[in-house]
């Protein structure tokens, strides 16, 4: 299941490079991006109560339209958050990392302002491949019990000022964290990047 997953994304991203806006007027953008993020995922209460704790994310990013765009590129993820098993009192955190490769399309907002000042909104997909895992003993979970790819759809809204961009982001995953309970990962994330 995962290599389809895999085989479906890399078709994604082979057509995003046909570019499917077509425009007047088109701009290429590679962009280095760095940030926190923020990981309370979403589970049922009768087996877990998990806290947000701060991670962070970089990559390098590739931008493609004006008006209408899309954005791919290469990211690495940290994210992590405290488990307390309802059944007890134990306090335990799970974190990974994961390879993510952004799947965005957008529609910039103020797009006569020559580049000076934009608002972007974008929505799409973070597809991403678990590299690490680390799960605190006391709660009772081996590492292998957590799953190795995720899909988060994701959506957000992009500052640029010359030619430095913010990104506030929100991503809720379709895949659970761990493959025996229902715990899909729910993010916000904040960027700072600058484009070259």
């Amino acid at each position: 299941m995962q290599r389809l997953y895999f085989i479906f994304f890399l078709t994604a991203a082979l057509f995003l490079q046909h570019d499917l806006f077509a425009q007047d007027e088109k701009k290429s953008e590679f962009s280095l991006q760095g940030g926190l993020n923020w990981n309370n995922p979403i589970v049922k209460e009768d087996e877990f109560i998990t806290d947000s704790k701060t991670g962070y994310q970089f990559g390098i990013s590739y931008m493609r339209g004006k008006h209408f765009w899309w954005q791919t590129g290469l990211h690495y993820y940290h994210l992590a958050s405290s488990f307390v098993p309802v059944s007890g009192s134990v306090i335990g955190d799970i974190s990974y990392s994961e390879i993510k490769i952004p799947l965005l399309a957008g529609l910039s907002l103020l797009p006569t302002t020559n580049n000076v000042f934009n608002i972007r909104a974008f929505a799409g997909a973070l597809p991403g491949f678990v590299v690490g895992k680390k799960v605190d003993e006391k709660l009772g979970i081996a590492e292998d019990e957590l799953s190795g790819f995720h899909v988060d759809p994701t959506i957000g809204l992009d500052v640029d000022v010359l030619i430095v961009s913010a990104r506030l982001g929100y991503a809720y995953g379709i895949s659970s964290i761990l493959k025996d309970y229902k715990s899909n990962p729910s993010y916000v994330y904040l960027y700072l990047g600058i484009g070259f």
